[in-house]
Formats: C-alpha cells, sequence, structure tokens
C-alpha cells in the first residue's frame, strides 16, 4: 500500500522514494535495516544502484566504538519535507540507532533535490535522546573517523579527475588563489583532499561527480574533508571522510545535535569530464543556495579603492567617509549604472561596536539608504567579523570573548589606526555579532563584505571549542574548524530573515578558508590589488583581475566572484577594465569623480548594452578560448532561449572587442 505526499515522497513496506523533477532516489527499508539504494534518472532513462544491503553507507567513532549500519540497527521513522524558494525540496529522514544498548541516538538524513539538476545535496546529523551521553570519540587504529556518504557502484574501468579550489599564488605578479586539477587514469585507491572528485567511465559514457560544502584554509594539515574512491572487484566505493581531529574533539558530547558538512552528489552523461563540470556549474547557480540574490548580476562599487587614493597622496582613509561625501559618490555611482554602493571600513566609531561615526555621519545611515532607496540600489557596509577595538564597550562587557592563545593571553589585532583584539565566534561574541547585523538588516541594508577573515588563533578553554581536560593545541584545531561553520552559520541565519542580503566573503589573502560552503551562503570577493597600486590602470591590472573568470569560470558561475576593476583611461586600458568586469564579477571601483568626460561615456555605453541582457547572460556558462593575457582571449556567453549573446575578446596590449545580440540584433559593438 502506498502512501503519498505531493508525489515528492512514497513509502512502500520495504521502501522510500524521494523524487523531484527529472531525479529520484530510492531507500531500502526493512526492520533495523535502512540504506540508499538506487537514483532513478528519468530524464536519461537510467536505473543506477548506489548501495545494497551489509554495507556501510556511513561510519562513525562514539563512545569508543565504530558504529557502522554493520554494527548496529537503523531504523526508519518518518521523512518530513519542505518546499525550497529555488523550487528544490528539502527531505529529512528520521531513523533511529541502537547497538546492543551501548550507542542509543537519532540520526536525521538531510536531503535537497531539484527539479532541473541531477545533484543532490545530503547531510547527516547525530540528535543526541534525552538522558543519553552519547561522545565522538578517536581512535588512532581505526580510521577515518567519520565516513558520510558512501556509494556503491559497479566496478568498471574509469578516469579521475580531483580538484582543488584554492591553492595560494602570491608572488611579484599575482596575489590570488587557482583551481588545481590532477587528472588520474584508473585507480584502485584515492583519498585526498577536495572538495570535487569526478570519476567518468568512457563505456558506458557516464559519470559521478562527488563534492563536500565544507572549506578549509591553503595550509597542510588543514585538511578537514577528503574525497576517497575504493575499488573492489565488484564495486566501487565513493565517500567523504575525514580522519582530522579538527571536526570535533576526542569526547565531544552530542548534548544537542552534531552535523557533518554537506555533500553533492550526482550522475552525469558524457563522453569526458566537461559534463560533470557543467553539472556543477548549473548546480552552484541554481541550486545550492535558496538566497534568490545571490546570482542576480549586480554591478558594484567600494570605496575602499578611493579611501586608499587619499590616503596615499597625502590625506586619510576617511576625506571622503562623511555624509557629504558619500552621498556625493552615491550620485556618481548612479549616474554610471552602479547596482550596489559598500561603503568600506571607517563609516563606524570602534571596530566591534559597530556604530556609524557620529562626526561623519551625523546623521547615521539614513541619509544613505534614503539616497540609494531614490535610485532603486542597494547599500552595503564592510564589517571584520572578529575584530573588536581595546576601547569598544563589547570587549569592556565581555572580556571572556577575546581569543586567547597557548599561554592564555588575549590576541591582537591592531587594525590601521585602532589597537584591538581578536573575538572568538564559538563564543558568546557569535549571537551578538549575528544580532548587531540584523539590526543594520532591518534598518535597510541589504549587503554586507565580511574582511580578515584568517584562521582563528584561540585556544581558550572558556569557548565552544574544547575545556580544560583538552590542551591548548586540541582547543586551537576544534577552534579552526568550527570557525569555518560559524561564519557559514552566521550567514544563514541572516539570509533566512533577508532573502534579499548578499553577504561576502573576503578571501583576498592567503590562509583563508574557501570552500563550496560559502557559495550556499554567499559570493566571494577574489582578487585583490596585489602586486599593483591603486592608481594603477594598466592592461596588466584587467588581466589579473579577471583571471578568476578565465581560470574558475566553467567551473563555477562568474557572478558569485566579486573583484575590482578601474575604469580610468578611457583611450587605454579602461574599456579593457570595464569589459573584464563584465564577464561575471561586475565591480567597478576608483574615484569615479576623476573620470573625464569619455570615460564616464564609455562606462555608461557598454554598463547600459550589458544591462539589457545581463538577466539572460548571468545563467550562461561561458565559453572560454585563447591565452590569459595572449594574442586573443575570447569569452562568448549564448542563452540557447532566447539567443542573446555577449561576446568579449580581448587582445594583446589592453585592446577590446564586445558584441551585444539581443533578438538576433547587434545592440552594441
Amino acid at each position: 500500500m502506498k502512501e503519498k505526499n505531493h508525489n515528492q515522497v512514497i513509502e512502500e513496506n520495504s521502501a522510500v522514494y524521494l523524487s523531484c523533477g527529472w531525479m529520484t532516489l530510492a531507500f531500502e527499508k526493512r526492520e533495523g535495516v535502512f540504506y540508499p539504494k538506487k537514483i532513478i534518472d528519468r530524464k536519461n532513462q537510467k536505473i543506477l544502484p548506489i548501495g545494497k544491503d551489509g554495507e556501510d553507507w556511513f561510519c562513525l567513532h562514539i563512545n569508543g566504538q565504530y558504529v557502522s549500519p554493520r554494527t548496529a540497527r537503523i531504523q526508519y521513522r518518518r521523512c518530513e519535507q519542505e518546499f525550497l524558494p529555488n523550487g528544490g525540496v528539502y527531505f529529512r529522514i528520521q531513523l533511529e540507532l541502537s547497538q546492543e544498548n551501548k550507542v542509543h541516538l537519532e540520526l536525521c538524513y538531510h536531503v535537497q533535490m531539484f527539479p532541473d539538476c541531477a545533484m543532490t545535496r545530503h547531510r547527516l546529523e547525530l540528535l543526541s535522546n534525552s538522558g543519553d551521553s552519547v561522545a565522538l570519540t578517536y581512535d588512532e587504529n581505526q580510521c577515518p573517523v567519520w565516513v558520510f556518504p558512501s556509494f556503491s557502484l559497479p566496478a568498471a574501468e574509469h578516469t579521475i579527475e580531483l580538484t582543488s579550489l584554492a591553492n595560494w599564488r602570491g608572488d611579484d605578479r599575482e596575489h590570488s588563489y587557482s583551481p588545481k586539477t590532477v587528472k588520474h587514469g584508473s585507480l584502485d585507491y584515492l583519498n585526498q583532499k577536495g572538495p570535487i572528485l569526478s570519476v567518468l567511465y568512457p563505456r558506458e559514457q557516464w559519470g559521478w561527480l562527488l563534492c563536500y560544502e565544507h572549506g578549509s584554509p591553503d595550509i597542510p594539515g588543514e585538511d578537514y574533508y577528503h574525497v576517497c574512491l575504493e575499488q573492489a572487484e565488484e564495486n566501487s566505493r565513493f565517500s567523504v571522510q575525514s580522519q582530522n581531529r579538527g571536526i570535533y574533539l576526542n569526547g565531544e558530547k552530542v548534548s544537542d545535535r552534531y552535523s557533518g558538512p554537506w555533500v553533492d552528489f550526482g550522475g552525469y552523461p558524457g563522453e569526458d569530464h566537461d559534463g560533470g563540470r557543467e553539472m556543477l556549474w548549473q548546480f552552484l547557480y541554481s541550486c545550492i543556495s535558496s538566497q534568490r540574490s545571490l546570482c542576480q548580476p549586480f554591478l558594484y562599487y567600494n570605496t575602499w579603492a578611493l579611501q586608499r587614493k587619499d590616503q596615499m597622496n597625502g590625506g586619510s582613509l576617511v576625506d571622503h567617509m562623511t555624509e557629504e561625501g558619500l552621498l556625493h559618490q552615491i550620485d556618481l555611482a548612479h549616474d554610471l549604472g552602479i547596482d550596489v554602493f559598500v561603503v568600506d571600513a571607517y563609516w563606524y566609531d570602534r571596530f566591534g561596536d559597530w556604530n556609524p561615526s557620529p562626526e561623519r555621519l551625523p546623521h547615521g545611515l539614513y541619509p544613505l539608504l534614503e539616497r540609494v532607496r531614490q535610485y532603486g540600489m542597494r547599500l552595503g557596509l564592510w564589517f571584520e567579523p572578529t575584530t573588536a577595538s581595546v576601547d569598544s564597550s563589547v570587549v569592556q562587557e565581555h572580556p571572556e570573548w577575546v581569543q586567547q592563545d597557548q599561554m592564555g593571553q588575549p590576541v591582537r589585532r591592531d587594525c590601521w589606526d585602532q589597537k584591538g583584539y581578536r573575538m572568538c565566534l564559538s563564543s558568546g561574541y557569535r549571537q551578538y555579532f549575528t544580532n548587531l547585523l540584523r539590526k543594520y538588516i532591518r534598518a535597510g541594508i541589504t549587503y554586507i563584505k565580511w574582511d580578515a577573515l584568517d584562521p582563528t588563533e584561540c585556544c581558550s578553554s572558556e569557548h565552544q571549542h574544547g575545556g580544560i581536560c583538552h590542551s591548548p593545541e586540541e582547543r586551537n584545531i576544534r577552534a579552526r574548524c568550527k570557525y569555518i561553520e560559524e561564519l557559514i552559520a552566521i550567514a544563514r541565519e541572516l539570509n533566512a530573515e533577508c532573502p534579499e542580503l548578499i553577504i561576502e566573503f573576503d578571501v583576498t589573502e592567503a590562509e583563508r578558508a574557501v570552500g563550496l560552503g560559502f557559495f550556499a551562503e554567499g559570493r566571494y570577493y577574489w582578487t585583490n590589488n596585489g602586486v599593483y597600486g591603486y592608481e594603477n590602470f594598466s592592461a596588466e591590472r584587467a588581466v589579473t583581475g579577471r583571471k578568476m573568470v578565465y581560470e574558475y569560470g566553467r567551473l563555477i558561475p562568474p557572478v558569485l566572484f566579486n573583484h575590482a576593476q578601474y575604469p580610468h583611461d578611457a583611450l587605454g586600458s579602461g574599456r579593457n577594465a570595464v569589459l573584464s568586469s563584465l564577464l561575471g564579477p561586475l565591480g567597478l571601483w576608483g574615484d569615479f569623480e576623476a573620470l573625464n568626460t569619455a570615460e564616464r561615456d564609455m562606462v555608461r555605453s557598454l554598463v547600459g548594452q550589458y544591462r539589457k541582457l545581463r538577466g539572460k547572460i548571468a545563467g550562461c556558462r561561458p565559453e572560454i578560448s585563447g591565452d590569459l593575457g595572449g594574442k586573443t582571449e575570447s569569452y562568448r556567453f549564448v542563452d540557447s532561449v532566447s539567443g542573446d549573446v555577449m561576446k568579449i575578446m580581448f587582445h594583446y596590449k589592453g585592446m577590446a572587442d564586445v558584441q551585444f545580440i539581443s533578438n538576433n540584433k547587434a545592440v552594441c559593438q
């Protein structure tokens, strides 16, 4: 007998089916047995087995024991569903785990599926029952300590691509991250940091993609999770695993709940791995986040380059940070077609308190918010999530929230002219900071930039990353991993309150955490000035600015990145810079008042033509050819439904051509 619920959940005596769009995920359920069994791809007319009885689709180390479906009973209880704003369906499968009365807890298997994408999201959550003492433990002889999910696929000849997202390249020519893809032939075993594993079966012309959404800095040893492939005679096992002590403390109690990262999994047809990259691109564009504003192609401006120019020319960082000065800059930005105006450092009085400066902004943010509302623009603010001035109210009232080093001393963070401390997000400061941002969002702020996202140094025994029973080193390892999760959690809370909010994570320096997890809640600000000064408007600077699109554009939608391009020097590289920005990152910075008539006309013309197509172009995976900075470097965006096209070609020494086509007619060349 079948029980139907909006055709999304179908329960039978021995199976549960979850459906959305062209995909159905089937689970086997019997007394004490539950596991993911197969994926039914209706679009490609394939039934794809991913598990069978007796295999471990998860493994945990709890209370000193290795726990898996081989050693424990898994009892299905129910499945709840929720419809997501992006058209997907969120399923929560409630399970109960028991093992000879030694371990007893509830599991929640989270699944998200989407109507037009083959990628599915999976997450395992542990829920401790009242009265039970459940602790996560380590055993050096039993690794990994966390496995989820693990899928079983038929063994066959295959090729592998393993991609890491962020390899730091900071030298005299570059100052940014680059992806790194390693290609392998058929392997019996692979266990490495990802986050993206693509396995292609050439004879079947079918591939699988497995990714995890956590992020970690480009630092040896901070590989919190791995993607793993293990091949036996009859099948291959794909899994996400961890044996890093940062994911939990030895003996950490599941007093409420504990979960691993979201994991993304899907199958794709094709003769090469590009089919997997295309599937991931579409997933990141339309599925991973329910925050509808993240993929909107807004052109944005940030005051920082103007502030630094003032400082380097003998002035200060606050010369333009007055009510009158900022209102004038908003007027200039609107005239050039900017959608988002971000006020960078020094709009506030003190780090940590984050109140508008009473001297420079005597009426607070109200005049700025009113001006952007008149123009239909957005106003953004810059924050450092873990910095507070020594004399701030929050430090004076809550010194226990300050990060502590291994000697128990407060961790200093001096920024420009203010002496400060670093605050710990695994303390009460997290809720304080979240509530503070919520206040500004309710006032009308819809864009937030987070800077100085360096790894935490905290070793305190008073925060939620370890106690006195753990060593300072253990507490710091846990804090560094948890810091990434705290940032994502704060963004998730704020996004839930304001669907129009955009949170920007600045990863323009080495050792900052980069991963797929942030794309579920925000964008990355990716490329800093690097080796170029704030008044260097050369063609080489524009090249480094669009490097992210050249290297990542076929893997990640460019609209999920931000950067700075400078539209100055109209007869030289200014046009090149604007076109580089229109590839997707859409950041135009600098001193707009210093632009001459020719430069203003150039920006208005190019931005105006782009705005006519941007709603369709932003969702198009670019075709990229040529060499970055070479004689010919080409980007082509084609909307197959409308036929709209944007094609931009960069040539040697800063020359560039552009073609916008709408309704099969060229609108600008």
